[in-house]
């Protein structure tokens, strides 16, 4: 291959070598420079877009996919698709807009309104101060029995238990106990112990609960001696380069083990980020922390670990482990003290994973009994209907819809998405995250969007436009659409519209949902309508309109005061888990026994009762015929 010496990226003027017949894509992702890239590189999503400066020449001729995606304009000013565009000549220099770029950008994080102190502060990780006598000639006890025996005598460490000694900290143990004058601090993960200190250091206990989410990793610093939260901070995933939802990056991680290896190292890389911000702000040591939670989708969960997942994605949509996990903090270089630990909660099934039950944690569904429903929607939108009784989980291939993916204008719930949409006759009055000038419209947006067409006539139940004389609708290049931001008042100087098209992907999105409480509901044998509470989780319902959201039937028909958005709960419940072992062991054997996982795409009852549910107002017209769940 020829190679091309000079491949120019702006902002920062980097230089990268390339090759012909690369896409710049490719070429930005050797740069490590965080591209969005929602559709993994398929040319469908129309998001990793680049302003080319210099070298037009340079690349091949628009593809049949930029030739859809992009506008007149767009192609007047030399934008192209970056996973489209192939480098034929030697020199190019492009541009990559704000917009382009993974960063968070005023993302909404939603405040978690659950609490994380429900239970007795047990953490599995402790510290005691010790004092031991000096070994004589009459008392040669060996260093580890010694140590062993005054736990004992303590009340520390029972004595019938075991007391598991790593070699690493078997041979530090002797100098250790003399160079402190046999003065220390013993660190008792269970009953390993993991770490001998000099002196008393028992009020530099912490630990990390972080939850890996599809488009964002989530992080807490917790003083385990009070249990409160000293700092938390976010950063997007950094694997959206490769992909906004989870099948885009199973692809990419089964073509090569390199592939899989820097799918985690990417992961590896912004949570050892997280850590070290999170310390810096509360003037923490990470080697004080003995501990991490981890939660995550059951993708999320296998490519942290570096485990190849792309069997969950296979008929018979198998995990490679679904029972809590824990391995040493340094086996996959999460950078906290060298003898700490990692623990992932359980994953349920394929698309439900330890997240899900943190979700659980969190909400305490497991003791109601009532029916609850749990709704944590994303990418992978996992759905939980239960009670004392049973717990039925799935998830919801409602696609990244709701993170732009698939919608003309749509993008992520950054410094200004259009978040929230009113329609007044001829008016539209709408509402951008950080009150910026409109850049495109969020998932809440979108579902706004849609209610409100319903609502004031402007659509009909499958997502068709009946009104044509509407001052915001009309016709361009033989496509009907609906201008929610004028020209002027946008942040890129062009309208802000959604297609009928872009309606249409919106409804089968919220079908996707609908069908997984819809069939749950069967399952149970409960009429939706008598849900005791439903639980919105995560971002997305941070400015989520209630009534719009039952309006389009995203949510059940229930009476509004019992839906309670919960905001990031699989935190909460990675933090209850990190804080109290009381609580791990409880979850724990609530998903062993309680909690059972249909996989929807293999329920021969999905197509149809999703086919029936794209209309609005379609849930009543479905009979409650569908086949309860019956126990082994």
């Amino acid at each position: 291959m020829i190679k091309v010496p000079n491949i120019v990226l702006r902002p920062g003027n980097i230089n990268v070598e390339a090759e012909q017949g690369s896409t710049l894509l490719q070429v930005i992702q050797k740069a490590g420079i965080p591209i969005v890239s929602i559709c993994g590189g398929r040319g469908v999503c129309g998001k990793c877009r680049v302003i080319v400066v210099v070298g037009t020449e340079n690349l091949d001729h628009l593809t049949n996919a930029e030739l859809r995606l992009l506008s007149p304009q767009d192609i007047k000013r030399n934008v192209r698709l970056a996973c489209q565009a192939k480098i034929t000549g030697a020199y190019v220099v492009i541009y990559i807009p704000e917009e382009s770029l993974i960063t968070s950008r005023e993302r909404a994080v939603a405040p978690v309104t659950l609490r994380d102190d429900i239970f007795p502060l047990t953490p599995l990780v402790r510290k005691i101060h010790i004092k031991l006598s000096r070994p004589t000639l009459k008392d040669n006890r060996s260093d580890f029995e010694r140590l062993r025996e005054v736990l004992v005598m303590q009340g520390h460490l029972p004595a019938e238990t075991d007391l598991i000694i790593p070699l690493e900290v078997l041979r530090e143990l002797p100098s250790i106990l003399r160079s402190s004058d046999w003065d220390v601090t013993v660190v008792l993960y269970g009953n390993e112990l993991v770490s001998v200190e000099p002196g008393d250091t028992i009020n530099q206990l912490y630990g990390v609960a972080i939850d890996i989410g599809t488009s964002k990793i989530i992080a807490c610093l917790v003083d385990l001696n009070s249990g409160k939260t000293l700092a938390e901070d976010f950063l997007e995933n950094p694997q959206l380069a490769y992909g906004a939802d989870v099948l885009s990056r199973i692809t990419y991680a089964e073509k090569s083990q390199e592939n899989l290896v820097k799918l985690q190292q990417l992961l590896l890389s912004a949570i050892n980020k997280l850590i070290k911000n999170l310390t810096k702000r509360a003037g923490v040591d990470q080697r004080d922390i003995y501990e991490v939670v981890v939660v995550g989708n059951t993708v999320m969960h296998h490519l942290f670990f570096r485990i190849q997942p792309s069997f969950i994605a296979r008929s018979p949509y198998v995990p490679a482990i679904s029972s809590s996990f824990k391995c040493r903090a340094r086996d996959l270089g999460v950078e906290i003290n060298k003898h700490g630990y990692i623990y992932s909660l359980p994953v349920i099934g394929a698309f439900v994973g330890a997240d899900a039950v943190a979700n659980i944690l969190a909400t305490q569904m497991y003791k109601s009994e009532e029916p609850v429903l749990v709704v944590d929607i994303g990418i992978n939108t996992e759905v939980l209907l239960g009670s004392s009784k049973i717990i039925l989980a799935t998830s919801a291939p409602a696609g990244p819809a709701f993170e732009g993916f698939g919608i003309t204008h749509g993008m992520r719930a950054v410094l200004g998405a259009i978040g929230s949409i009113r329609i007044n006759d001829s008016n539209v009055e709408y509402e951008t995250i950080g009150g910026a000038k409109p850049r495109g419209i969020c998932g809440s947006g979108l579902v706004d969007l849609v209610a409100e067409l319903y609502r004031n006539g402007i659509i009909d139940s499958l997502g068709r436009f009946t009104v044509t004389n509407h001052p915001r609708v009309r016709r361009d290049h033989g496509l009907w659409r609906f201008t929610v931001a004028l020209a002027e008042e946008s942040a890129t100087g062009a309208e802000i519209y959604v297609t009928l098209r872009d309606i249409e992907t919106v409804l089968l999105a919220i079908a996707a949902i609908k069908t997984a409480w819809t069939i749950l509901s069967g399952r149970l044998g409960v009429d939706p309508s008598e849900i005791s509470r439903v639980y919105v989780a995560g971002s997305f319902g941070a400015k989520l309109n209630v009534d719009n959201a039952i309006e389009v039937e995203l949510l059940p028909p229930v009476n509004k005061e019992r839906v309670i958005f919960v905001g990031e709960s699989a935190i909460a419940g990675a933090k209850i888990a990190l804080k109290s072992l009381k609580a791990r062991r409880e979850v724990e054997e609530v998903v062993k026994t309680r909690v059972k996982y249909i996989e929807l795409s293999a329920d021969p009852e999905f197509r149809e009762v999703y086919t029936k549910l794209i209309r609005i107002g379609s849930v009543k017209r479905v009979k409650s015929s569908l086949k309860k769940y019956e126990s082994d």
